[in-house]
């Protein structure tokens, strides 16, 4: 009896999924941002009562967030001036 070895998985990235929703208004596109919030992985469009939500590949997500810290790390420190005026009470 002969055996071959198991084949090595090699796991494949998620592609992009994508879902629209046609006829929507402006305040039922701000209720869904709204339940979301800042937190969320999907990215949502909307454009004259079309809303697109797509949730983005893995890969793109892990790299954007690697540009990110790099940036960051290697960026000089923001330095905020505050204008002397009357309605800010300085």
């Amino acid at each position: 009896m002969v055996t071959t070895p198991a084949a090595s998985v090699i796991p494949q990235p998620v592609g992009e999924k994508r879902v629209a929703f046609h006829h929507l208004n402006w305040q039922a596109y701000q209720q869904i941002l709204q339940a979301l919030g800042d937190r969320r992985g999907a990215r949502l469009t909307y454009d004259r009562g079309k809303l697109e939500i797509t949730m983005p590949l893995e890969d793109h997500e892990f790299a954007a967030e690697l540009i990110g810290r790099f940036v960051k790390v290697h960026s000089p420190p923001r330095q905020t001036t505050l204008l002397k005026r009357p309605e800010i009470g300085a």
